[in-house]
């Protein structure tokens, strides 16, 4: 998993530390964010709960803490795109199919993918944008994407896709 740095101001060890993440895919979206410290894991956040658009993956801007209180933990976020409500419409939107040869020409594709765990393939047709933006910290307002190399895994059948991306909290 490729893992991020987030820089703590250590000139101000009170500042508020926050988060937000922006997603969009063509599946049916959540994500969860949870700070992590090396004896317990606290939820920050999960998508729907804060006015986001249910399925959207998106979390809000949220609070993770101060600056002292999060020094060394690290934030991770779990995404999981559900492709398993889809109707064959929905695929060939999806899929950007006109016929329906064309169709199952390109689902077969997509899930010889998945299976074969090609995920700039995977992503390019899921059209996967993922943005994770932080502020408060020693360089102000940062933002990453997802990587290549974040954990991702897959049901058997390929149609639900995790994601998990990991962002350490240090003072630099």
């Amino acid at each position: 998993m490729a893992k991020r740095i987030y820089y703590l101001p250590t000139s101000n060890p009170t500042a508020e530390i926050t988060c937000e993440v922006a997603m969009k895919s063509q599946a049916y979206n959540t994500s969860t964010a949870k700070l992590k410290r090396s004896s317990s894991s606290v939820t920050i956040a999960r998508s729907g709960e804060n006015g986001e658009e249910v399925g959207s993956g998106s979390i809000n801007q949220v609070a993770i803490g101060a600056a002292q209180d999060i020094q060394g933990a690290k934030l991770i976020f779990a995404h999981s795109l559900d492709l398993g409500y889809c109707t064959d419409e929905d695929w060939m939107l999806i899929l950007r199919a006109s016929t329906k040869d064309e169709y199952e020409d390109k689902r077969e594709e997509y899930m010889g993918f998945v299976k074969e765990e090609k995920w700039e393939e995977v992503f390019e047709i899921l059209r996967l944008s993922i943005f994770y933006s932080f502020d408060g910290g020693l360089d102000g307002f940062q933002r990453f994407e997802f990587d290549y190399d974040d954990v991702f895994d897959h049901s058997d059948d390929g149609l639900v896709i995790v994601i998990a991306k990991a962002v350490q909290l240090i003072y630099t």
